[in-house]
């Protein structure tokens, strides 16, 4: 059940991405500022589980490679671009461990939608998903940069359950790297979640 309801948000989310940024309203998104996360998705603490014994996923038509506790499942879908007859392609790779969903997405932006800069892009796309999640409440967000390319570092939570990642933008290729837990169960997921990010490595071009 937690695993539709985060991917029918992501849809919401893309389709509202769309029409923010191909209508020029989405400006008013980079009045977000950052705001610091409750801890360090990147830090690796001394204990909890890691991913050791997660596998290496690099299918031969994606431009990434990352590792998951086992095959995830792939769901594709066409969302229609607004005054064009072109669509923009949604990707997610998703499974879950216990009480965890684990998830990699992406969709290919149009180049003239890089126009705005990378920051305003990504604060947009932050500002979309946490407005879609209903319910949700954006716990803090920081522009930083993943292995030279421009990212989000995001966290927020959805009643006893939290999701924390990070948006990475590859040219025009915006990825979305997220583990969501229990919220009570974050000490655990720190480490699994700072390696499984850090286990992401995109491909540019």
């Amino acid at each position: 059940m937690q695993s539709k309801k985060f991917s029918l948000s992501k849809s919401i989310f893309i389709s509202i991405l769309l029409l923010g940024i191909a209508f020029g309203g989405y400006k008013v998104y980079d009045m977000m500022h950052d705001k610091a996360l409750g801890f360090d998705i990147h830090r690796i603490l001394g204990k909890g589980e890691g991913i050791d014994s997660w596998i290496k996923f690099n299918p031969k038509e994606e431009k990434f490679s990352v590792k998951f506790p086992n095959k995830p499942e792939h769901t594709t879908k066409d969302f229609p671009i607004p005054r064009s007859d072109d669509t923009l392609p949604y990707h997610e790779f998703q499974c879950s461990e216990g009480n965890k969903v684990i998830s990699v997405s992406y969709t290919v932006l149009p180049q003239d939608w890089l126009k705005w800069g990378s920051k305003m892009v990504l604060k947009g796309a932050m500002k979309v998903v946490v407005s879609q999640l209903k319910g949700a409440h954006l716990v803090g967000q920081s522009i930083n940069t993943f292995k030279s390319f421009p990212s989000l570092d995001f966290e927020h939570y959805i009643g006893d359950h939290e999701t924390a990642g990070t948006l990475i933008l590859v040219g025009n290729v915006l990825y979305k790297v997220e583990i969501s837990y229990p919220v009570n169960e974050r000490e655990q997921v720190q480490n699994q979640l700072a390696q499984f990010i850090e286990s992401f490595n995109p491909e540019q071009g």
